[in-house]
């Protein structure tokens, strides 16, 4: 699964971008400003970037020499407003691997991010499948924690319990968000659910960060959210 560095300040389309890619087999992380994307480029390495030129503390041109300096094989694209001919060719020039305004639709994105990625040394045509999920995860209603197959288990909140819980019983459909707001709030949980994709996307990274495994959720555009692995319930 390869990882996306993806930095756009305009956050709609940040979440857009994120949620697309990753329902289409990439990992995903995001900043919505040069210094958010710095200090994810010193934290962690990416495959490939999608990088807006103006941002609100700097620019993407800035950001391309750093990926460059720190990394050659990370493949860049730049999505921006700018769709004059002057940006395009020093947006090339200087290093990124395509150029794309930000008219284009997210399977226009998607393409030229897998046909940029199949330029990497190490690309190999497996790569870019996404990988299914193996292994059962359990959920422990008692303790309220999501154990990963490889045992490292995440504490979770009652709302996160509620969610898991919707998915798991639609036995591998998706459910819409509307669907699974409106069953959280009558399972009694208490958080703010009113930005759902917020509540899922930092949901994903507590997994994430604390198994060390991809969390077995996946959105379906224009739809809603999936589970991708067997889930055990029990009650301790």
């Amino acid at each position: 699964m390869h990882h996306i560095l993806i930095v756009e300040d305009e956050a709609s389309l940040r979440i857009d971008l994120s949620d697309f890619l990753t329902a289409k087999g990439f990992s995903t992380s995001t900043a919505a400003s040069a210094t958010e994307a710095r200090a994810l480029l010193e934290q962690e390495s990416f495959a490939a970037a999608i990088l807006d030129i103006g941002l609100p503390d700097g620019n993407g041109f800035d950001l391309l020499g750093i990926i460059r300096h720190r990394d050659p094989n990370c493949m860049v694209l730049m999505l921006t407003a700018s769709g004059d001919p002057d940006s395009r060719v020093k947006g090339l020039d200087e290093g990124a691997d395509a150029y794309l305004v930000k008219k284009a639709t997210l399977r226009e994105v998607e393409a030229s991010l897998r046909s940029i990625l199949r330029r990497r040394p190490d690309s190999g045509s497996a790569a870019f499948l996404p990988q299914p999920e193996t292994g059962e995860w359990r959920l422990d209603l008692v303790e309220w924690k999501l154990s990963a197959p490889n045992g490292k288990a995440s504490r979770l909140s009652s709302n996160e319990i509620a969610f898991f819980q919707i998915l798991a019983a639609a036995k591998g459909e998706p459910v819409s968000r509307d669907s699974i707001s409106q069953s959280i709030t009558r399972s009694g949980a208490v958080e703010n659910t009113r930005n759902l994709d917020a509540v899922v996307r930092r949901l994903r990274r507590k997994v994430n960060e604390t198994t060390d495994m991809e969390a077995p959720i996946r959105m379906v555009y224009g739809v809603g959210y999936v589970l991708t692995a067997q889930l055990h319930q029990s009650n301790g």
